[in-house]
Parts: C-alpha cells; sequence; structure tokens
C-alpha cells in the first residue's frame, strides 16, 4: 500500500474520479471530489486507493464496488 496522507490526490483502484484526501483516520481516508458541480466525499479504506500523478488521467469511471460509501453536500 503506498504511504496515503492528507493533501494527497488519489483514485479508487476500481476507478473513478481524481479524489483529494482530506483526513486520515485509522485504515481510511476521507476523501472529496467535484463532480457535475457539486462537492462530494466519502469515506474509503486505503487499501482501495491508489496515488494519482500529474500526467494520471481521471476518465475512468467508478464501477460500484463494495467500499465505496458517498455523501453529498
Amino acid at each position: 500500500m503506498a504511504d496515503i496522507k492528507a493533501g494527497d490526490k488519489v483514485r479508487l483502484k476500481s476507478g473513478g474520479p481524481t479524489m483529494a484526501v482530506a483526513a486520515i483516520g485509522g485504515s481510511r481516508g476521507v476523501c472529496q471530489w467535484f463532480e457535475h458541480g457539486h462537492l462530494n466525499d466519502g469515506r474509503f479504506e486505503l487499501r482501495e486507493l491508489e496515488s494519482v500523478t500529474e500526467s494520471d488521467s481521471s476518465t475512468r469511471s467508478h464501477d460500484g464496488s463494495p467500499g465505496f460509501e458517498e455523501t453529498s453536500r
């Protein structure tokens, strides 16, 4: 597992939008992302996340795999 910390850009290993890690608590991270003009957040197991570099594309879409816990604001 990559050493993910608050402020990092990440994506679910199964795909999805690029997200910003807002906080880490134990083995979970709170991530935020914009989709259709709305700020979303969700909690994910760190093992489900991968770091995103500037050259990575954010075109992969989320496949609804278990562990995806989304809330909208």
